[in-house]
């Protein structure tokens, strides 16, 4: 199993240096565009599948422009065709936009899923509520400890939510209703009971797609010493509903009890000059 938490460790990487390639100098462009140029370089990296397993949307790969009042950023699920890239919405100085990409890694299968919010505007308190918003879904990444049921940690992300005026705004990650809103899944295959997840990308992304167990409100599965997981969520300050929907995506990784938070996020943080997201 260290080799598949060793792939999706190498994976996130090689989708945030994917994102550092084909997202520089792009003002001006449309969603669709700066989803090609992405979809482009996922191709040409023969160690990944040619395109994410998270589909729709379409090539599993999301971009999300828009300016106050933010409505393209108030999905409910990217799967909705209403929110796949557009030749509408372009990217301009106070554009608030949403990244999401889902590469899987051609030899193990296992997901290096990466999504972020970017700012390069001037409006202090748009920067000071993405801050935020990263920072509290880190935290929740960072109350992971082996043994914790999947729903004792749910319970911990709200706490920490409610302390910090956040609200996790609908998002689903399945297509079932009836598993409400939830903070990420496992990635299935890093817990050594999937050894193989299939022989082609169709099969790996139904693998993928049917395995996940899910951080909801009561989900009793508990996290063991080899594992991986995602925390991701979209956050709206609840005092203050003008402010655009945030969203970031972190991955946790465990290692016979040792644990690995991946981000992967500086680098682009640099490269949109987003200097108020430093600690």
């Amino acid at each position: 199993m260290a080799d598949s938490i060793q792939a999706i460790i190498k994976t996130r990487e090689k989708a945030s240096q994917i994102i550092i390639k084909c997202l520089t100098n792009i003002e001006g462009l449309f969603e669709l565009e700066i989803k090609n140029k992405i979809l482009q370089e996922i191709e040409d990296h023969s160690e990944l599948y040619p395109k994410g397993w998270y589909d729709p949307p379409p090539d599993g790969i999301s971009i999300l422009l828009d300016q106050d009042p933010f409505e393209r950023l108030q999905y409910n699920t990217l799967r909705d065709k209403i929110w796949w890239p557009n030749t509408i919405s372009k990217l301009r100085k106070e554009t608030v936009g949403m990244v999401y990409i889902s590469p899987l890694d051609h030899k193990t299968g296992m997901m290096g899923d990466i999504g972020f919010t970017f700012y390069t505007g001037i409006d202090e308190e748009v920067k000071k509520h993405i801050k935020e918003c990263h920072d509290v879904i880190l935290l929740i990444a960072e109350a992971a400890v082996v043994g914790m049921k999947f729903s004792d940690l749910y319970a911990a992300a709200e706490a920490l939510l409610i302390n910090r005026s956040k609200a996790i705004k609908w998002m689903t990650t399945t297509n079932d209703p009836t598993l409400g809103t939830n903070l990420g899944h496992i990635i299935p295959g890093s817990l050594g009971n999937t050894s193989n997840l299939g022989d082609n990308f169709d099969d790996v992304k139904n693998t993928i797609t049917k395995n996940r167990i899910y951080i909801n409100g009561f989900e009793n599965f508990v996290i063991p010493p080899t594992c991986a997981f995602t925390i991701e969520a979209r956050l709206v300050d609840i005092e203050k509903g003008y402010l655009p929907n945030i969203f970031f995506h972190f991955i946790v990784c465990f290692k016979e009890g040792e644990r690995t938070i991946l981000g992967n996020l500086e680098k682009i943080f640099k490269m949109f000059r987003m200097d108020y997201m430093e600690s």
